[in-house]
């Protein structure tokens, strides 16, 4: 019964974690967007928390075009390879954003770092710090934390507050993993 009760406390933690209240990111970095910190796949991991670079894949490279609704199109750019990152990105008619990244570790403790260059307050750039935590103690469970503009810059949009963000992945068919495997090669 403990065990079933256990599984019900997570399962409640991963919909308060995935709710607006706690996951939320700057509408002034172009470079970001609403995703999960604690479980992010493919070429756009580190978006979402730094410590996620090259987790799954060794070398990435993604481009990005995004439609948006009620802003300027957006276009994103990131080359990836053995813990580091290089991208560009950036609205239309606007100036661009630059990110450099580092990140490392096993799947029981990540640790990631990301410097991004955003348009200043009144000219050049300013650089905005954010730091990430991931861990994978078990396949179906995900944990992960991000700090967001640790040094609060003063940009373009004005000055950038500090943020945080928790998030908790779960993934139940990994409970009955030998199942999920045959299901997933049929």
């Amino acid at each position: 019964m403990s065990r079933a009760l256990a599984r019900l406390a997570v399962v409640v933690a991963s919909v308060l974690a995935a709710s607006p209240a706690f996951a939320q990111s700057s509408p002034a970095d172009p470079l970001n967007s609403l995703e999960s910190v604690s479980y992010a796949d493919g070429p756009t991991a580190l978006r979402f928390n730094p410590a996620e670079l090259s987790v799954r894949y060794p070398s990435e490279f993604a481009l990005s075009f995004v439609d948006r609704r009620f802003a300027n199109d957006a276009m994103f750019g990131a080359l990836e390879a053995n813990g580091f990152r290089l991208a560009l990105g950036g609205a239309a008619n606007q100036p661009m954003s630059f990110q450099l990244g580092l990140g490392g570790g096993a799947d029981a403790g990540r640790a990631g770092l990301m410097a991004t260059w955003v348009p200043g307050e009144h000219s050049g750039h300013a650089v905005d710090w954010r730091f990430g935590l991931l861990s994978r103690p078990t396949p179906w469970l995900s944990l992960g934390g991000v700090a967001d503009h640790l040094g609060q810059p003063r940009t373009a949009n004005g000055l950038l507050v500090r943020d945080y963000t928790l998030g908790v992945g779960v993934r139940p068919l990994a409970w009955a993993s030998e199942r999920a495997t045959r299901w997933a090669r049929a």
